[in-house]
C-alpha cells in the first residue's frame, strides 16, 4: 500500500494542518489581546495614582520632606503634568498630521512648518522640565538639595542610557544609584501589594 498515492493520506495531513494553523492563530490572538491589556493597565488612572503615590513616599522618606514641602511637591508635580499632557497631544497631533503628509503631495513649507512646530514644542517641554525641577530644589533645604540632585542625576543619566539603546560601558554613580532606585522602588511595590 503506497501512503503517498492514497487520497485518504492527503485529505488527513490537509485536516491536521488546517487545525494546527487555527491552534497558532488562536494563540497569538490570545497573546496579542493579553498583551494590550496590560498596555491598557498602565495606561489607567489607578496606575498613575500608584506611581504618582510612590514617588511621593520616596521622596518624602529620600529627601525627608515635611508636610509643607509634601503638598507643594504634589501641587506643582500635578500642575506640571497637566502641562506636559497637553505639551505631549500637541505634539502627537502635529505628528499626525506630518504622517498624513507622506501619502500627499505637499509642499515642502507645509512640512517645514509641521516639524518646526514640533521642535518648538518640545524644546518648551524641555524648558518646563528643567523650570520644574529648579522650582523643586528652591521648595528644598541645601541639605535636601543635595540628596535631590542626586536623584535628578541619576534618573536623566538613567533617561539618557535606556534611550541610547546600547551599553557605554561601566555605569556612573548616579547610573548604579537610579538602577538602585527603580529595584527599590519595584521592592516597596510588591511589599505593598
Amino acid at each position: 500500500m503506497n501512503y503517498f498515492s492514497d487520497t485518504r493520506f492527503y485529505k488527513w495531513l490537509v485536516l491536521i494542518l488546517v487545525i494546527l494553523n487555527i491552534a497558532t492563530l488562536s494563540f497569538l490572538w490570545i497573546s496579542n489581546n493579553t498583551h494590550s491589556g496590560c498596555r491598557q493597565h498602565e495606561h489607567s488612572d489607578k496606575f498613575k495614582e500608584r506611581m504618582h503615590d510612590r514617588n511621593d513616599r520616596f521622596l518624602k522618606k529620600e529627601l525627608e520632606l515635611n508636610e509643607e514641602q509634601i503638598q507643594l511637591f504634589t501641587d506643582m508635580r500635578q500642575s506640571h503634568f497637566n502641562l506636559m499632557k497637553t505639551k505631549r497631544n500637541e505634539i502627537h497631533s502635529l505628528k499626525k498630521d506630518l504622517f498624513h503628509l507622506v501619502f500627499k503631495d505637499a509642499g515642502q513649507l507645509k512640512i517645514d512648518s509641521l516639524l518646526s512646530a514640533i521642535g518648538t514644542l518640545q524644546m518648551e517641554i524641555e524648558k518646563s522640565n528643567f523650570d520644574h525641577f529648579k522650582l523643586l530644589g528652591e521648595a528644598c533645604t541645601p541639605e535636601q538639595q543635595d540628596k535631590l540632585r542626586h536623584v535628578i542625576h541619576g534618573v536623566f543619566m538613567n533617561i539618557t542610557h535606556d534611550n541610547s539603546g546600547r551599553d557605554h560601558g561601566k555605569s556612573s554613580s548616579s547610573q548604579r544609584k537610579g538602577k538602585k532606585y527603580r529595584k527599590k522602588m519595584s521592592k516597596e511595590e510588591t511589599q505593598t501589594q
